[in-house]
């Protein structure tokens, strides 16, 4: 049966990534093109994964007020959903560097984002953009003090 194949594909993707946390984008990518006959909707995919027992969804940061996970993904940012075993999950360092590297991107775009407005002489979104910046800050103090400032 197909689908039996492509969720062995599917784990196996993900037992093999270098990485334990496999991009949404990435996993359905490497399915379709295991599996090119198959229409694999990315809906499909994130539902099979959410109810997998070998399997943990961890949800992307998604739309932020004046950013949209489109002008992430614009940017080169891929900020959506990552999939990872349950034997795979990474310790609270491990995740906590990985949360401070999407922050990271985040303050990246926000900038630009906000450099853009102010040229634009967009009053409203460079205030939203300034508070974005300010909630992310907050944020990152938060997790550092969580992990012990050692990321």
């Amino acid at each position: 049966m197909e689908l039996e194949r492509i969720e062995s594909e599917c784990l196996r993707l993900l037992g093999e990534s270098p990485q334990p946390l496999v991009p949404l984008d990435r996993l359905l990518h490497e399915l379709r093109r295991a599996f090119p006959q198959v229409n694999l909707p990315e809906d499909v995919l994130l539902r099979f994964l959410r109810s997998h027992q070998d399997v943990v969804v961890l949800e992307g940061l998604g739309n932020l007020g004046p950013v949209t996970a489109q002008d992430f993904a614009d940017a080169g940012y891929y900020m959506g959903p990552r999939a990872v075993l349950r034997s795979r999950i990474p310790g609270p360092r491990e995740l906590g560097a990985h949360l401070l590297e999407q922050m990271n991107g985040l303050e990246t775009l926000l900038a630009r984002a906000m450099d853009a407005a102010r040229q634009e002489k967009d009053v409203k979104r460079t205030a939203a953009l300034e508070d974005a910046m300010i909630r992310l800050g907050e944020l990152r103090a938060r997790l550092q003090r969580h992990l012990g400032g050692e990321t």
